[in-house]
């Protein structure tokens, strides 16, 4: 008699930036998958990995107390010697062994940190799908959006700025916002980043519903907005 093969779990690739304030979230985040029997391994370097070493052990102990819960793995990449280059370049080096991972491991998905703006379609080459994780609130997040879809620093020159849009009426003052004209190192990167982001498969957020719902509700409808635009836009290139 043939023994039925058991069902593998499902396979979610963590793929953090190299800094705790992304580090210590998704770690925390690939310990809630686990102890839901998701198979979850975090992506980073040597150094990183001793970072976020203590919060995984803590988890994968809590996991031999728990059925059905899984151990975290962390798969360490090195990482070359490369001085104090623009933060830009080192994130360009991950892309290789981010790659690598994907072809040879074949997760069933991949949550990548936003500053990783070429994730999106990196997995997307494997036939991976992507969701994008920033280690914010929602609230942050949709203020971030809103300030490179409308850049209200330039359509305004008061000292407070409100940020259209938003459930609530929010004012920042100028010296909190980002300038595209004192900054352009950083607002092109920026909107790669959102860019990638809005073709990405989801957005997961370090919140939750009762500490911020209106956001929750904005953030629902945007995706259900994205999700209409695109079928649109595949009837319309279907009857061309």
């Amino acid at each position: 008699m043939a023994i039925k093969d058991e069902q593998k779990p499902l396979h979610i690739l963590f793929f953090p930036f190299l800094a705790p304030g992304h580090l210590i979230p998704i770690a925390d985040m690939a310990a809630l998958f686990a102890a839901r029997g998701v198979k979850c391994t975090i992506l980073t370097t040597p150094v990183n990995a001793q970072v976020i070493r203590s919060a995984v052990d803590r988890a994968n102990d809590a996991s031999r107390c728990t059925e059905g819960a899984l151990a975290i793995d962390i798969a360490v990449v090195p990482f070359p010697d490369v001085g104090l280059p623009p933060a830009s370049r080192p994130v360009r080096l991950l892309r290789e062994p981010f790659n690598r991972f994907l072809a040879e491991d074949r997760p069933d998905a991949v949550v990548a940190d936003s500053f990783f703006d070429w994730a999106t379609d990196a997995a997307a080459e494997h036939g991976v799908p992507r969701m994008e994780f920033l280690g914010g609130s929602l609230f942050s997040r949709t203020c971030i959006d809103c300030m490179l879809r409308y850049n209200p620093v330039e359509a305004t020159p008061d000292a407070l700025v409100l940020l259209p849009g938003l459930p609530h009426r929010v004012e920042l003052r100028r010296s909190q916002m980002i300038n595209p004209k004192k900054r352009p190192e950083d607002w092109p990167l920026l909107q790669r980043m959102n860019a990638a982001d809005q073709r990405s498969y989801g957005e997961v957020f370090n919140s939750f519903h009762d500490l911020e719902p209106d956001y929750l509700e904005k953030a629902r409808r945007a995706v259900a907005g994205r999700l209409v635009d695109e079928l649109m836009a595949r009837r319309r290139s279907v009857n061309v």
